[in-house]
């Protein structure tokens, strides 16, 4: 949460219009306020010590994930912020919106809703149009540079689902 929380805080920061600002502002306040607090009640809610008392592994997907965000926030800018941002929400987008019935237990169901709903799927439209937007006034070398980014992140999201459902 830490390493998504930085790099939509980097997105406030590169975005090119108050506006934008406003919007990474807004889902910002989400994931460090009622985000973080389901990540908290849910961890909580599992076997085992609680948030506060456990030292959770990212494991080689997270890491991967903390670096793809590093880089990115290293290798440019706007476009290349949005290009790891856009896919790993894009993501929750659909696969939420796969699920007709949401499942309990509760950590189940409100990680769901979360992303299963008319605002999500706004901001989700947004950040694509906003991609869309700046890949078109960006060089050639520099959208081959976001492009890699954002497969790279397709990639990560990927293997964090396969880790997440794998038999342990």
């Amino acid at each position: 949460m830490e390493t998504l929380a930085g790099h939509i805080g980097h997105a406030v920061a590169d975005a090119p219009t108050m506006a934008a600002k406003r919007r990474f502002s807004e889902f910002l306040a989400t994931v460090v306020g009622p985000e973080d607090d389901y990540f908290e009640r849910a961890f909580d809610a599992l076997p085992g010590p609680a948030l506060a008392d456990a030292d959770p592994d990212a494991g080689d997907v997270g890491a991967a994930f903390a670096d793809c965000f590093a880089h990115a926030a290293a290798a440019g800018g706007y476009a290349e912020t949005l290009a790891v941002l856009c896919p790993v929400e894009w993501v929750y987008l659909e696969w939420a919106s796969a699920i007709e019935t949401p499942p309990e237990p509760f950590h189940y169901r409100r990680w769901v809703e979360m992303h299963a709903n008319e605002a999500f799927r706004e901001f989700v439209t947004w950040l694509r149009a906003e991609l869309e937007r700046e890949l078109e006034r960006v060089s050639a070398r520099r959208a081959a540079r976001v492009e890699r980014l954002f497969v790279r992140a397709v990639d990560l999201e990927v293997a964090f689902f396969d880790a997440a459902l794998a038999d342990p």
